[in-house]
């Protein structure tokens, strides 16, 4: 795979999904890229969800 993958802030909600676990895993590997990044807005995001 060439170029940057952005992770948005549903791939972040979707690897705690207990419901959709084929979301879960497919989001699980797309973190798990080198050459993957997100923002520090996403990054808030995912915490402010997880308060």
């Amino acid at each position: 795979m060439s170029g940057k993958i952005f992770l948005d802030t549903n791939i972040f909600i979707y690897t705690q999904s207990a419901i959709d676990t084929v979301k879960r895993e497919i989001c699980l590997s797309l973190i798990n890229e080198p050459n993957c990044c997100a923002s520090t807005q996403v990054l808030n995001e995912v915490c402010e969800e997880n308060i």
